[in-house]
């Protein structure tokens, strides 16, 4: 399975993104452009994708307002945080390759 995912972005994804994307869906030449913006652009945020399964931890801190420091206010919710993050990482162990 890694091994088709590496094919799949060394391989595939670039020819979809040049041929299908800029050359046949792609209209004229500041369709081109800003697609290079958006894909250069592009990132994947782990607090995004995971923050809902790691109990909104880190996402509460930086909303929420509290006299305490982050720091300390982390510290109240780390070994929660500590658990969930290994189960995220137990997860990916668990994948067969």
């Amino acid at each position: 399975m890694e091994c088709l995912s590496y094919f799949g972005y060394t391989h595939v994804s670039p020819k979809y993104y040049e041929v299908a994307l800029k050359e046949k869906y792609a209209r004229d030449q500041e369709i081109h452009e800003m697609l290079d913006i958006i894909r250069d652009g592009a990132t994947l945020d782990f607090l995004f994708m995971y923050g809902t399964s790691l109990g909104s931890a880190p996402n509460t801190l930086f909303r929420s307002y509290s006299d305490k420091p982050v720091a300390s206010q982390f510290a109240s919710i780390g070994k929660t945080f500590a658990k969930s993050l290994e189960k995220i990482v137990a997860a990916y162990q668990s994948i067969v390759h």
